[in-house]
């Protein structure tokens, strides 16, 4: 794994190898369950200190790509390639809560009843088609009209964690730190995980983030 870990990044740093071992991983290059060399091992033929892959080895512990295994060594997880689980881990028994925010799901009691707008489906010759604009022109000319700012582009996303997921995946490199509200909605933390990034959680007051908790 060494040779292929040398060959695969000149970035020596700590981020820079646990990305390394991450993608070797991810491809299959490195097998779930394999034993990865000692630290010691891998600060020698990286020519970099131990306190450097050690915090790189942290960083893969973090979001489960490794796992130790006491006087055994270390190795590429079972959970590496798996789902995290926040979200269906949350509590939804009924009765438990008075009103459970938990897993963002609307309430079908106060949802308009659909019936209408699926009977106008049904008679509309054609509602869409690859060849149309992304987004509806009236909408688009309204969205601009009261847009605090000029944008470039106009995006219609799935919901706000189709939006989430999209900005994560875009923005948030491999191994950052993110603020996020505490209590914050558990996907978010699993999104967060996916991409090797850390939530730093931060107190909320009535009117949002509390600016004094970041410092």
């Amino acid at each position: 794994m060494i040779v292929h870990l040398a060959a695969s990044t000149t970035d020596r740093t700590a981020h820079g190898i646990a990305q390394a071992i991450g993608s070797l991983v991810a491809d299959g290059t490195v097998s779930v369950g394999e034993r990865l060399p000692t630290v010691r091992e891998v600060a020698r033929v990286m020519g970099v200190s131990p306190t450097t892959v050690s915090e790189a080895w942290q960083t893969l512990q973090r979001h489960g790509i490794i796992e130790t295994q006491r006087r055994r060594g270390t190795f590429v997880s079972e959970r590496s390639g798996a789902m995290a689980s926040r979200f269906w881990q949350v509590p939804v028994a009924r009765g438990r809560y008075e009103i459970d925010l938990s897993t963002g799901t609307p309430d079908p009691d106060l949802l308009p009843d659909p019936a209408a707008f699926f009977g106008a489906m049904g008679r509309a010759p054609r509602m869409t088609s690859y060849l149309d604009r992304p987004v509806l022109v009236g909408l688009e000319e309204q969205l601009r009209g009261t847009w605090p700012f000029d944008p470039e582009y106009i995006t219609v996303v799935n919901g706000a964690l189709d939006a989430l997921d999209r900005v994560i995946a875009t923005a948030i490199p491999f191994a950052s730190k993110v603020i996020v509200s505490d209590p914050t909605f558990p996907p978010i933390l699993d999104m967060l995980d996916l991409v090797g990034a850390t939530a730093i959680g931060v107190a909320i007051d009535e009117e949002g983030l509390d600016p004094g908790a970041v410092a």
